[in-house]
């Protein structure tokens, strides 16, 4: 199925709104599974949560970055980060498609990347990436605090809910044992 096959009803709120809900969610969501990652490893000779949490951060990056109107990548950059489009590619071609992570090749020049939750710096240095959750996170509220602040009330349209036109037979009859 193509995205030519779907469509999309959208939800419209004030900028502003829609930054101060994902500002919550973050609070809600990433810094409690940060936090539980964290103490669980404090206590344990088996650290974890190191992929998965690229993978609770990177969707809000995506998230707040579209509400500003702006690319992933734009927003890393806005963030601080020395090589926002690297990164993002990195994260978006290994642990967002595949459960792998990924280095990348260019003309013989291999660039790896390692993930801590621990509180060091995001960084890079040669032919190396550096993703730290709570500084990613700490970066990320610092930008939504200074957007919110702005009292942006321009409307945004929120994608809500996707409206399938000519899904697969496999999607049609799955929606039909669902049916009321």
């Amino acid at each position: 199925m193509t995205n030519k096959d779907k469509k999309y009803k959208y939800t419209e709120i004030k900028r502003v709104e829609y930054l101060k809900s994902i500002q919550q969610r973050i609070e809600d969501d990433v810094c409690i599974c940060l936090t539980f990652l964290k103490k669980h490893n404090q206590g344990n000779s088996r650290k974890i949560g190191f992929w998965i949490s690229v993978r609770i951060i990177m969707p809000v990056i995506e998230a707040t970055a579209k509400t500003l109107g702006i690319g992933s990548e734009e927003l890393l950059n806005k963030m601080g980060i020395e090589t926002p489009f690297l990164m993002w590619d990195m994260y978006r071609n290994s642990l967002m498609h595949i459960d792998q992570l990924n280095s990348v090749e260019y003309k013989k020049i291999k660039i790896g990347w390692g993930i801590s939750i621990e509180g060091f710096s995001c960084f890079t240095k040669k032919q190396f990436i550096h993703f730290d959750a709570d500084d990613i996170v700490k970066r990320l509220k610092k930008i939504l605090q200074e957007e919110i602040k702005k009292n942006d009330e321009t409307i945004v349209r929120i994608p809500t809910v996707i409206v399938y036109k000519n899904p697969d037979k496999k999607i049609i009859s799955e929606f039909k044992l669902l049916e009321l």
